[in-house]
C-alpha cells in the first residue's frame, strides 16, 4: 500500500506515557543518579565541600536533569534520591561520633539541613 511518503523518523521520542513511560526518561534518571552517587562519594571521602555549597551544587545537577527531561517526576525522584544519600551519610557520621544516637532525630536533622540548603537556592540555568 502506498502512503503519502511521510515516515516517522526512528529517533522520535514519544512523550511520557505515565510516570517514566519512555526509555529516554529512565536513562536520564539512571545517568544522573550515577553522577549524584559519585559526587556524594567524593565529598564523603574528602570532606572538603561544606554543605552550604555542596547541597546547592547537588540541586544544580538535579535542575540540569530536569531541564534535559522536563518532567516533575524526574526532579522529585532525583531530589528524593539525593536526600536519601545525604541522610545515609549523616547517619554513618552520627553513629561514628555517638554510638547511642537517636536515629529518628538524626534522620529528621539531616532532612532539615538538606532541605534548608536545597530550597534556599534558586534554580541556576
Amino acid at each position: 500500500m502506498i502512503t503519502s511518503g511521510l515516515r516517522k523518523t526512528p529517533h522520535t521520542r514519544r512523550s511520557s506515557a505515565g510516570a517514566f513511560g519512555d526509555i529516554f526518561t529512565r536513562q536520564t534518571i539512571t545517568s544522573y543518579k550515577n553522577i549524584l552517587e559519585a559526587l556524594f562519594e567524593f565529598n564523603n571521602k574528602t570532606m572538603e565541600i561544606d554543605d552550604s555549597f555542596f547541597i546547592p551544587m547537588i540541586k544544580h545537577v538535579i535542575d540540569r536533569a530536569s531541564k534535559r527531561c522536563p518532567n516533575q517526576d524526574v526532579q522529585d525522584e532525583l531530589t528524593t534520591f539525593a536526600l536519601q544519600l545525604y541522610t545515609n551519610i549523616w547517619l554513618i557520621q552520627a553513629k561514628e561520633s555517638e554510638p547511642d544516637f537517636d536515629e529518628e532525630q538524626e534522620m529528621s536533622n539531616a532532612r532539615e539541613v538538606f532541605l534548608g540548603h536545597y530550597k534556599s537556592h534558586s534554580r541556576v540555568t
